[in-house]
């Protein structure tokens, strides 16, 4: 009977589809989303936090969307945990939310014999605002006519306090009221991305 009722709650935390135009438009599978970590900061203030002895930025002005764990073990923060932002092609995010993997900058570990992943985080996700090119999607889906709506698109993580390098900061605008480094390196299969967070562009 218990594993009845923990069926219904999963399907219940469990959207029937993606949650957003630009994900269907994108062709995410509805089976990556979870509908309890849904937050809309489009109204928010700055708002500081801290997580895993680091501090973040709240993604005010962003709408984020859950990402369904894949394992339950991981389902919370704890003090060795901290928050981190990545952002790619939106294809590659949606490669790293279906696969659970990331696969980016790779470096020989000499004393193993091992290559290692790592990817770049930064705690501010206004930090990542002008990286890259932003994704479109058209302004009707079903007759694509009307132009185009632009989106900034970042992976919100749970990234190991202990494993992070700080890397010299480029942009010190971002970290300066925090006092910390605003990009950090961690090995690339330490990192669990648990939202999506999504800006429409004017």
């Amino acid at each position: 009977m218990q594993r009845i009722r923990d069926q219904l709650d999963d399907m219940k935390e469990h959207p029937v589809e993606a949650p957003h135009d630009l994900f269907k438009f994108y062709e995410f599978p509805a089976s990556v989303f979870t509908i309890s970590e849904n937050r809309d900061y489009s109204k928010y203030s700055v708002v500081v936090k801290e997580r895993g002895g680091r501090n973040y930025y709240v993604p005010f002005g962003w709408k984020r969307f859950g990402l369904r764990l894949k394992t339950k073990k991981n389902a919370a923060f704890n003090e060795t945990t901290c928050v981190g932002f990545f952002t790619a092609d939106i294809q590659i995010i949606r490669e790293i939310v279906t696969t659970g993997k990331f696969t980016m900058d790779r470096s020989l570990n000499a004393a193993q014999g091992l290559i290692t992943q790592y990817v770049y985080v930064t705690p501010f996700i206004d930090y990542l605002e002008f990286s890259g090119r932003p994704c479109e999607m058209p302004r009707d889906l079903g007759l694509n006519i009307g132009g185009s709506l632009k989106f900034r698109v970042v992976l919100q993580c749970r990234v190991p306090s202990a494993l992070i390098v700080e890397v010299p900061d480029p942009s010190p605008y971002y970290s300066q009221n925090i006092r910390e480094n605003s990009v950090w390196r961690v090995p690339s299969d330490s990192i669990i991305p648990y939202a999506i967070c999504i800006k429409q562009l004017e």
